[in-house]
């Protein structure tokens, strides 16, 4: 069982029709918003409190809101376009950045700066509606998570503490470009911080492709046999998702 682990998370608006994104809720688009002294903001949530996630591939995650209280305080964070760190936004340090929790989720501002190109792209594609979603990046460890299981008996792992380390304005959430890539993914990550959970999400999966592809995954297999095992994962639940 691994220490901690960093992933990604994306939210978009309800009702868009992408995918990929792990959380959809009402008035978390990314906007551009004026402020007070006529200046204006790159502006969204980047995640939303007690909101159940997609099934992440046997299993679903809500954040409560205290989770990152603790490294809002002591923690600093960026903000990128795309989480590409050539293209830097803004450092909370730095004062380029603004993320805050409310009784909603974690928002993030990032004033406008007219003579920075990356700022200027960003505006457009917002204002022309190419850039809807947001996704953020957070550390995570075994202890500042809890399981338990919602009403219909699947697997709740709700995030109590993590590191939250960057916001990010994007075209296409996380790493994955399909919600099949994404469910292997999270239910292997789930296998090396909970194994014991993991082990029972297995058990419930139906799809014999799924469960074998997954198991194949462990340390004991070659790296090489582990990654065609993980896209065969991949691809069968792609097509479950479809």
């Amino acid at each position: 069982m691994i220490d901690t682990l960093t992933t990604r998370r994306g939210i978009i608006e309800s009702g868009t029709p992408a995918k990929g994104y792990a959380y959809r809720a009402e008035g978390v688009k990314v906007q551009m918003r004026a402020a007070g002294d006529g200046e204006s903001t790159i502006t969204a949530y980047a995640a939303v409190w007690n909101r159940y996630s997609q099934n992440l591939g046997g299993f679903v995650e809500q954040l409560d809101p205290d989770a990152f209280t603790e490294s809002l305080r002591d923690d600093d964070q960026i903000a990128s376009y795309n989480h590409d760190y050539a293209a830097l936004l803004g450092r909370r340090s730095a004062g380029t950045l603004i993320v805050e929790a409310d009784e909603f989720g974690l928002r993030y501002d990032i004033p406008f700066d007219g003579a920075d190109p990356d700022h200027v792209r960003v505006k457009r594609k917002i204002e022309r509606g190419d850039l809807r979603g947001s996704s953020f990046t957070m550390r995570t460890s075994p202890d500042g998570e809890d399981l338990t299981y919602t009403d219909e008996g699947t697997l709740l792992v709700t995030v109590k503490r993590a590191s939250i380390i960057e916001v990010a304005p994007v075209v296409w959430p996380a790493y994955l470009s399909t919600e099949g890539e994404g469910a292997a993914v999270a239910l292997r990550s789930l296998m090396d911080r909970h194994p014991d959970a993991a082990a029972e999400v297995l058990e419930r999966m139906t799809d014999p492709v799924v469960r074998a592809a997954l198991l194949a995954t462990s340390a004991d297999v070659p790296i090489v046999e582990r990654g065609v095992s993980l896209g065969w994962a991949r691809l069968r639940l792609a097509e479950l998702n479809a």
